[in-house]
């Protein structure tokens, strides 16, 4: 059809030059076809939309967290204390800039990953875990020079293994005098968004979805990952047993509301992966007996819990690290109880030791899927 446009007009321009030199004949007049083809709903290859190239990023729209190639994102490690990342394209359309009409993004949870039963989306987003969608945005058109310098000269020179490609295949395509940003031919989109400091470490899909006039275009799938960062917050610095009878327990319980101004225990997990709590303590003071510790310590994460037992060793005056059994789950907080019970007294009254908390990361719940899906 082009070239048939072509042809018609030169052919017109000849016709008129002749006429500037000739007189013009009286002939019978000429029948002409024209002709044109209907664009399809929806697009279709000759005219769609295309992604070159996207990318996940920090705020600033072009730094992340890793030098590994692509996006990775580290949360705060801070109660409440959230992620601000910008996701960004650049796209561009055969029939010209002004047929994009918009650009989506789609973010999904990361597969076989439940968020479980303490987490707080954050406004937007679904809160459904286990790989399926989180939320659905759409992005805003950087103008030239804004996403020149954001593509072209700040992830060129300062992160280049940061983005993905699509439709081109290096920044000589897109950032040339003659290319596509100059010529304004393409353009770059972007959304600034938040990922909770609760969100689950793990990979998040990305898709960037461009429609022109007439439907949906092109689709581009890439992603980044967030990072696995454990992380923990206590509500107390001493824990008071008070007055010990020998032989005889005596436990200090905690509660399950985060209170500084509280005495009693709190443990709240502030990192995007499960939480294993680790103790370790010193043992006062109250010495040994034929080099058994005349004191033994427990501890527990929440009050139906199990107890985990340690007791200092007479070489070092420490209990090794141990690990209590029960898990906080992703923005969990719970009470954290100790226990003492002491069998022989050395002949002074008070003692002081010191108690280490510690932790480590445990695996993500994973999501349920009943057996007739998987055809079990």
């Amino acid at each position: 059809m082009k070239k048939t446009k072509k042809i018609m007009t030169f052919m017109l321009v000849f016709a008129m030059t002749l006429g500037g030199l000739t007189p013009v004949m009286a002939v019978s007049p000429e029948s002409v076809t024209t002709t044109l083809s209907a664009k399809n709903e929806g697009g279709d290859n000759d005219h769609s939309p295309v992604v070159l190239v996207s990318w996940a990023a920090r705020e600033n729209g072009w730094s992340d967290d890793s030098d590994a190639a692509y996006s990775q994102i580290l949360p705060s490690g801070v109660h409440e204390e959230h992620t601000t990342i910008r996701i960004c394209t650049i796209a561009t359309d055969p029939d010209g800039l002004d047929d994009i009409d918009n650009v989506y993004t789609r973010i999904y949870y990361p597969d076989n990953i439940a968020l479980g039963d303490h987490h707080n989306p954050l406004p937007g987003q679904s809160g459904d875990g286990c790989g399926l969608q989180m939320q659905q945005d759409e992005l805003g058109k950087l103008g030239k020079s804004e996403g020149y310098n954001l593509f072209c000269n700040h992830i060129r020179n300062n992160n280049h293994n940061l983005p993905e490609w699509e439709g081109a295949s290096d920044y000589d395509e897109i950032c040339g005098e003659e290319q596509v940003l100059q010529k304004e031919t393409a353009a770059v989109w972007c959304y600034e968004k938040e990922i909770s400091y609760e969100d689950p470490s793990g990979y998040y899909e990305v898709e960037i979805d461009v429609r022109d006039d007439h439907g949906p275009g092109a689709i581009h799938e890439f992603g980044f990952d967030y990072l696995p960062l454990t992380a923990f917050e206590i509500d107390f610095d001493s824990i008071d047993y008070g007055t010990v009878k020998t032989g005889t327990q005596k436990i200090i319980s905690g509660d399950r509301t985060f209170d500084p101004e509280d005495d009693r225990a709190t443990v709240r997990n502030v990192g995007n992966t499960r939480l294993g709590m680790g103790v370790e303590q010193s043992d006062m003071g109250l010495g040994y007996t034929s080099s058994n510790s005349n004191a033994t310590f427990k501890a527990r994460i929440g009050s139906d819990a199990s107890w985990t037992h340690y007791s200092p060793s007479f070489d070092t005056g420490w209990t090794e690290r141990k690990w209590i059994d029960n898990h906080l789950d992703l923005s969990e907080a719970n009470e954290m109880d100790f226990g003492i019970t002491v069998h022989k007294f050395p002949v002074h009254t008070d003692y002081t030791g010191e108690m280490v908390l510690s932790g480590r990361s445990v695996d993500h719940l994973e999501c349920y899927t009943p057996c007739a899906l998987e055809d079990c």
